[in-house]
């Protein structure tokens, strides 16, 4: 599909590392006890789009408290713009057939060139795209202007041999004055044939990548030609020469919501109903058939509707931070799917307007994050008297919190420390209170289950203090707040072990 930028929701709400990250902690001091001192831890071308299909504009805009510039992780071994529109490569056409079967709307080719010849080799990884130029004049006598297309190969290409690339094209054509107009370059793209030489471009765009992780979740929206890079990753996680050849064996739960307007415009359907077969535990596969489905008020059933109706499940995996959620295809996907999305956290309770730039930015805010947690961390750990948790090299944490303990401070010390962190500006919540505030409470208000005698855990709560670590704080007020802390524990009268 054509398009000029694209675009990755990353998912994952930051509270569910901090309770994870709490009860590590305690259980670390229960088993193996605690540590006094842990160790500190190119330019894409821009292009004009044809097709009314675009992949998801960006859910939400960043937050702008930070006082410096932050990077997205730099994506190790991802090649951009190999070639350029001033000297692109001439690929050759392979193959180009239609994907779609009889009785279905409009038109839709895949078409595979051959990249064999170029030096370097323009190589590629999923989720990325190229350009085409299509050959000719426009009505000014210029050359045409370069279109971007998803890529809907994987990097090794579908034949496996590492040197083709493929596209998912529908051509372009509406109506003007009563008169028939077709699209400059889906046109051309549908129209050539094996053996035709191509202008290509690229690749480009770093945001709509696959992340690393095997256990990921990854949730797919998309639309007609929108498919493209989700077949790219569907090949990848399950196409079995692949997997392979990856050494990248996916245990994570995918779902695929796929939006046609017939059953015959459903593109790859027979290749996805395979992988779902073969993987039933790791891929779920929905589809949104406007024309032939209802949804519940009678209506035509699109994606939307879909997203509504699997709300609760969808909600659960948005809620694993190690959930990523794609959407491709046409312009007016994403406003139906933002509101099916706000409905479905308001009858959790929840406001999707704030949730949407959380997960939109949730890369991002957990670098920012973690710096300000480490500024905290770095002036705790300088006090015998504090335990912080031990951060291992390899962990991957959210720090929009911090947790420490106080050992030996007794119930009346806890709360005269609290007090006085209170008013100088410092809010911090106490595992030990019998009553909950917030995330931390303990087992003497649990209401669910029977009176118990926890006497290690109570041990440990009792002197467990949590601080939030909001990223309106900047890191000079970090810094201040660390060093209240350290005042109000210093005037502590403490046994130290």
């Amino acid at each position: 599909m054509a398009y000029s930028e694209a675009n990755v929701i990353a998912g994952g709400l930051a509270h569910i590392p901090i309770v994870v990250g709490v009860f590590g902690l305690i259980q670390a001091l229960i088993l193996k006890g605690t540590t006094n001192k842990p160790p500190a831890n190119g330019t894409e071308q821009g292009a004009k789009k044809e097709q009314q299909e675009s992949p998801s504009t960006q859910l939400g805009s960043q937050s702008s408290s930070s006082q410096k510039t932050i990077k997205k992780p730099a994506h190790p071994n991802v090649p951009v713009n190999t070639y350029k529109p001033k000297t692109p490569f001439i690929g050759t056409v392979t193959e180009n057939y239609s994907l779609l079967k009889q009785g279905a709307i409009g038109r839709v080719n895949h078409i595979t060139f051959d990249l064999s010849d170029g030096n370097p080799l323009l190589k590629y990884v999923e989720g990325q795209s190229i350009g085409i130029i299509p050959s000719g004049e426009d009505a000014k006598g210029k050359p045409h202007k370069i279109r971007l297309y998803s890529i809907a190969s994987t990097r090794h290409g579908d034949n496996l041999k590492g040197n083709t690339v493929s596209l998912c094209v529908r051509q372009l054509q509406y109506e003007k004055d009563g008169e028939t107009i077709n699209g400059v370059c889906s046109t051309f793209l549908c129209d050539i044939k094996a053996g035709d030489k191509v202008k290509i471009t690229g690749p480009v765009g770093k945001e709509m990548l696959l992340p690393d992780d095997e256990d990921s979740n990854i949730i797919m929206f998309a639309t007609g030609t929108g498919i493209a890079p989700m077949r790219a990753y569907l090949r990848r996680m399950f196409e079995p020469t692949e997997r392979e050849k990856n050494q990248w064996n996916y245990k994570g739960k995918s779902w695929l919501f796929m939006g046609a307007p017939k059953t015959e415009n459903l593109l790859y359907d027979s290749d996805f109903e395979t992988y779902k077969a073969k993987f039933p535990e790791n891929l779920r596969y929905t589809k949104a058939i406007s024309r032939e489905q209802k949804n519940p008020t009678g209506g035509r059933m699109y994606i939307q509707d879909r997203v509504v109706e699997y709300a609760d499940e969808i909600f659960s995996l948005i809620e694993n931070p190690k959930t990523h959620i794609y959407l491709c295809g046409l312009k007016g996907m994403e406003p139906g799917i933002d509101e099916a999305m706000r409905q479905a956290a308001q009858s959790k309770g929840l406001d999707w307007s704030e949730l949407r730039p959380q997960l939109k930015n949730l890369e991002i805010n957990i670098i920012r994050w973690n710096e300000r947690y480490q500024i905290v961390e770095k002036k705790l750990n300088e006090i015998c008297c504090i335990e912080l948790p031990l951060r291992f090299k390899e962990e991957r944490f959210v720090g929009s919190s911090i947790q420490f303990r106080i050992p030996n401070i007794s119930n009346a010390e806890a709360k005269s420390f609290i007090n006085k962190n209170k008013q100088l500006g410092v809010e911090l919540k106490w595992f030990g209170n019998d009553n909950p505030n917030g995330f931390t409470s303990n087992h003497k208000s649990w209401k669910y289950v029977k009176d118990q005698n926890l006497e290690k855990s109570d041990e440990i709560l009792s002197g467990l203090f949590d601080l939030r670590l909001p990223l309106s704080f900047d890191l000079d007020d970090c810094e201040t707040i660390a060093n209240i802390i350290t005042e109000c524990v210093e005037q502590l009268s403490l046994k130290i072990d």
